[in-house]
């Protein structure tokens, strides 16, 4: 089989984000043309095992991954070759968040977790890998024009307080972090894990923690708040070399509360105030 440019592409695209939905290969690959002719291409590729299916998400989509025999077609020496069905529809979000991250020039660099998972396996042993800090991403971004760097965790479920103490024992020495984002899915996880995080986290600890909410990320993208122990603060004020993506402004806080899908207007409200110094 000879593949076309465009194949290519995908292939490298698939080898570096992990995951493509077959939606996000029609816009993203094949510039939107029709369903029809982008399967046929897919089934093809996947026929001679240049990709493969990755999943079905529950709206009975495709979720598309490279191969192992794809490997001369791409730069990559950590792709992802095995999803379960339960972290599948988490994997992709975090694709998206770093597809919107990158679109509003925020990330300088993302490096996934798949790859952060492969160098520390290949670094260490069995054993000692285990025991390791894995984050979903690493967020390169530029703030007072000095790169820093992110801990990304999308957070779509608590965990017990005990695995949290274990989380945070790990992240509080890490100097090489500028802080951690949290992405979640709504304000009462966003106030839960931000006491958790009090409660446990050394108070001399120069780490900082932030907060981002998803539904008001994806709605209002470098408009949105991140929420920490200060007062919330617009994206586009931390990152301030963000394109702006909305042309027409009409003031953050009333489109925040249109944007909120999970959260009520009181809540938010509550929940506004009580970052407020």
């Amino acid at each position: 089989m000879i593949l076309t440019k465009r194949d290519i592409r995908l292939i490298e695209i698939l080898a570096d984000y992990g995951i493509f939905s077959t939606d996000l290969i029609i816009k993203r690959v094949f510039n939107s043309i029709d369903y029809s002719s982008v399967l046929k291409r897919l089934r093809i590729l996947e026929k001679n095992n240049f990709i493969r299916r990755a999943g079905l998400l529950e709206n009975k989509e495709n979720v598309w991954a490279v191969t192992n025999k794809a490997s001369n077609y791409h730069a990559s020496t950590h792709f992802k070759s095995y999803w379960t069905h339960a972290n599948l529809n988490h994997d992709l979000k975090l694709v998206k968040l770093r597809l919107l991250f990158e679109e509003i020039d925020i990330a300088k660099k993302w490096i996934p977790e798949h790859v952060i998972r492969s160098m520390i396996y290949q670094k260490y042993s069995l054993r000692e890998a285990k025991k390791k800090l894995i984050p979903d991403g690493i967020l390169e971004c530029k703030i007072n024009k000095k790169i820093e760097s992110f801990a990304i965790e999308l957070e779509l479920n608590l965990k017990s307080q005990k695995r949290y103490q274990q989380i945070i024992s790990l992240y509080q020495w890490k100097n090489d972090l500028h802080g951690i984002l949290y992405i979640v899915p709504s304000h009462r996880i966003l106030k839960k894990l931000q006491e958790i995080w009090n409660k446990f986290a050394v108070r001399n600890n120069e780490l900082k923690i932030f907060f981002l909410v998803l539904s008001e990320l994806e709605n209002l993208r470098e408009h949105a708040y991140i929420y920490s122990n200060d007062r919330p603060i617009l994206m586009k004020e931390m990152f301030p070399e963000v394109s702006h993506s909305l042309a027409h402004w009409v003031g953050s806080e009333v489109v925040l509360k249109k944007a909120m899908l999970i959260d009520s207007n009181s809540q938010f409200q509550s929940s506004f105030s009580d970052y407020q110094t």
